[in-house]
């Protein structure tokens, strides 16, 4: 008997502890704003740029992308991941949707929050900007802005 109260007081000790997942109901991808590629900026120090590829189909690809000499060309890529993605809405009230990546080998999906917004640059021409923050579960999220790339 002692020992199934010591399991109780272990187990009710974990519970606030646990996060509840975030994870609602299942919106279509199509209607995402998601489908196509993204580039992300250059990290400091490094020319090369990371570009998602998200295709109408559900299927993904990451790409390291190195850049070439004419403007919003790059000379070569290298595949870096590949996979699924599904979007959902939130189970907690947050406005925006999540984007979920299948990762087989974890028990829960890889989700960001994320956000699809148009906006005009210093030219006048308006293009889609792809804002998400940093892996939910994280303790630390970081924001990250991807320019949608235009053939």
């Amino acid at each position: 008997m002692r020992w199934l109260l010591t399991f109780a007081v272990g187990v009710a000790s974990l519970v606030p502890a646990c996060a509840t997942w975030p994870l609602g109901a299942r919106l279509d991808p199509r209607s995402s704003g998601l489908a196509g590629e993204w580039a992300a900026s250059p990290v400091q120090g490094s020319s090369d740029t990371v570009v998602w590829r998200f295709c109408d189909d559900g299927g993904y690809e990451t790409l390291r992308a190195r850049p070439s000499l004419g403007a919003g060309r790059y000379s070569s890529t290298v595949p870096i991941a590949r996979g699924r993605w599904e979007v959902y809405r939130d189970a907690q009230d947050d406005p925006r949707p999540l984007v979920c990546f299948d990762r087989r080998a974890r028990r829960w999906p890889s989700c960001r929050y994320f956000e699809v917004a148009s906006v005009i640059d210093t030219t006048g021409r308006a293009h889609r900007v792809l804002t998400w923050e940093g892996w939910v579960s994280e303790t630390r999220r970081t924001t990250a802005i991807l320019t949608e790339r235009v053939p």
